[in-house]
């Protein structure tokens, strides 16, 4: 979860070319749920990539980067250091976080409710090198950031624990290479189906490495929805092994 694939870097640039497909259109029912934002919750995002870059790239959008309790503190870190305070949507209630948090003028422009790392890459920094480099995105920094066009925010969301899901449905769920034999496809495809309302978009990019998984994953999605539909996918990254399944049509259970 904590490296950059090829898959997120395609599924990004797909996303983003495929914007009049899964853009909620104004005056739909969810426009108004989701105050006229496009909500978009990405799963498994590990470091979050996909989401904050359409985050950062899309107006009217509000992307909730996901992934077990473990990847908070690389998220929440992600966020902080590409958005502006204004651009960060409060972290859910209950979040489960380890490690100190530190105040707004402890860490700069980072958002207070934020926790230092704790993960395995800064378990030999002291407090001193961790608040430096916490420091390091001061307000100069912030003067050359690219501004954020939509809003983010980092969350845990564990597949098939409902309590994780949030009472909204989202708009357009993601997800870069998480059809895998570490994971269990059937509780993904189910999970999937919870976050949909009737009209939303599912993108996924694929690696055809496990193709035994993607089959047992397509036929629950199949199951789930009305049109399940593998594409050539719409990116820079000329890579041949990564395939886009796209999704919409929720069915009711």
């Amino acid at each position: 979860g904590g490296l950059v694939w090829d898959a997120a870097v395609v599924l990004t640039d797909h996303i983003l070319a495929r914007e009049a497909d899964w853009r909620i259109k104004e005056g739909n029912k969810y426009d108004e749920i989701n105050s006229c934002s496009t909500k978009i919750v990405d799963l498994g995002a590990g470091v979050g990539i996909a989401g904050l870059a359409i985050a950062k790239a899309l107006p009217r959008t509000e992307v909730h980067i996901t992934d077990l309790p473990e990847l908070m503190p690389i998220m929440t870190r992600n966020v902080v250091r590409n958005f502006e305070d204004n651009a960060v949507v409060k972290i859910s209630p209950g979040t489960s976080t380890e490690g100190r948090v530190y105040t707004r003028n402890e860490r700069g422009f980072a958002a207070s409710d934020i926790p230092l790392c704790t993960d395995r890459g800064c378990k030999d920094l002291s407090q001193d090198d961790i608040l430096s480099l916490h420091r390091a995105s001061d307000e100069e920094k912030l003067k050359t950031m690219k501004h954020s066009e939509g809003k983010v925010m980092a969350k845990v969301l564990r597949w098939g624990m409902k309590e994780d899901y949030g009472s909204d449905p989202y708009d357009v769920v993601i997800g870069a290479d998480v059809v895998t034999s570490l994971y269990d496809p059937e509780a993904l495809a189910h999970t999937i189906h919870s976050l949909c309302h009737e009209d939303s978009r599912v993108y996924m990019s694929l690696k055809n490495r496990l193709k035994e998984v993607i089959v047992q994953f397509e036929e629950v999605m199949h199951q789930l929805f009305s049109s399940v539909t593998m594409v050539k996918a719409i990116s820079r990254n000329k890579n041949e092994d990564i395939i886009v399944m796209e999704v919409f049509g929720k069915k009711k259970r």
